[in-house]
């Protein structure tokens, strides 16, 4: 039979593991949709500014 504090372990190492891996997910995901954004839009320099405004938390409407 396995102790309260062995499980509790188990689960801190099994959540630490999968935050890992959904972090190394979402990042790889946004760097895929800000690659298509870029290669889409016809002003490169207003999109990456747009991105880079959306990445530090300023809202703006008018992204290409």
């Amino acid at each position: 039979m396995e102790s309260k504090n062995s499980k509790i372990s188990s689960i801190i190492k099994y959540y630490k593991v999968y935050y890992t891996i959904l972090s190394k997910a979402t990042t790889w995901a946004k760097h895929l949709e800000y690659d298509k954004k870029k290669l889409k839009s016809s002003n490169k320099t207003k999109t990456i500014w747009g991105i880079i405004q959306t990445e530090s938390g300023r809202n703006i409407q008018n992204v290409e």
